[in-house]
């Protein structure tokens, strides 16, 4: 399972770049290259999941990613984030140069880490929140591909290792909040172990030994316990704890009459109730008195 990853994008005009699309340089183990170099004659095409997963991303060669060309974009930054994910940390999208058609033809993929907190001029008296920890610290890391127009295919033309930070491993790298996502079966599954009253560390006990071990599950167990609470939320509304609240009141009062109705996405469609004393009272009277408590309310 991979994550979805936070997006930054910046929209930049091709022309402001004033031809410069390569980026910087500067480090022995980055890769700056040109599309239109004659030595590229047998360019290696990715085209999906399968192709990525057969390159070892932990000992790729680095001379093999000038010849990598991906048949799109979301390919590209698929193969840069399981790259990610690899080596210990976690990306999210960059920098758009988009064409005077509005086209993209450059993507830059950038380290989580890449730049800096904005300063928002907060001092520990005027701050409401305990800080956060500083999550960025201005990496330059990155992985940059461009359009051809011919082939309409996606070329590497900058790929930055170097971080200026330390790299997590294999079994921590799970905990960065990118990676932290839980899909539609581990959510169905925490469902019905609620309903059937597990609780919540049986539940991630019993993920983790269907997944391998703690190490592979995706998430961590603060995760599992936010999700149950807002199952828990979402099944007892302000509707439910109404009707609950009527239907205690049968215990003390016998005549009370309770009739609810729901819709088809099973949310509160009507609610009509009387108590045993306005019952009792029209049986004599035969009078009923209704007040609109939404009279001039709304228009």
């Amino acid at each position: 399972m991979l994550p979805d990853f936070e997006d930054g994008n910046n929209n930049i005009n091709v022309e402001e770049i004033n031809g410069d699309v390569t980026g910087s340089t500067g480090s022995s183990d980055a890769f700056e290259g040109s599309h239109d170099e004659p030595n590229e004659v047998f360019p290696i095409i990715i085209k999906d999941m399968v192709d990525i997963m057969k390159i070892d991303l932990e000992n790729f060669c680095l001379a093999d990613v000038e010849r990598y060309e991906f048949v799109g974009i979301d390919v590209a930054y698929l193969f840069y984030s399981l790259f990610a994910r690899t080596s210990g940390f976690s990306v999210r999208k960059g920098q758009v140069v988009r064409d005077w058609n509005g086209e993209v033809v450059q993507q830059t993929f950038v380290c989580s880490c890449q730049g800096f907190r904005e300063d928002r001029g907060l001092t520990m008296e005027t701050r409401k929140r305990e800080p956060k920890n500083e999550t960025r610290c201005g990496c330059n890391a990155k992985f940059r591909v461009h359009l051809d127009i011919l082939s309409r295919h996606w070329y590497v033309t900058v790929f930055e290792f170097d971080h200026n930070h330390d790299l997590l491993g294999g079994t921590l790298c799970r905990t960065l909040p990118t990676y932290k996502k839980m899909s539609e079966a581990d959510i169905a599954e925490i469902d019905r172990n609620r309903k059937t009253g597990i609780r919540p560390y049986q539940m991630y006990g019993s993920l983790a030994n269907a997944s391998g071990g703690f190490h592979k599950v995706g998430f961590v167990k603060k995760d599992l316990y936010n999700q149950v609470a807002r199952q828990r939320k979402s099944m007892f509304s302000d509707a439910c704890g109404a009707v609950k609240y009527l239907r205690d009141l049968c215990t003390n009062d016998p005549l009370i009459f309770v009739k609810s109705c729901i819709d088809d996405n099973r949310r509160l469609e009507r609610l009509f109730w009387c108590d045993g004393e306005s019952r009792v009272n029209y049986e004599i009277f035969g009078d009923v008195l209704a007040f609109d408590a939404t009279y001039r309310k709304n228009k």
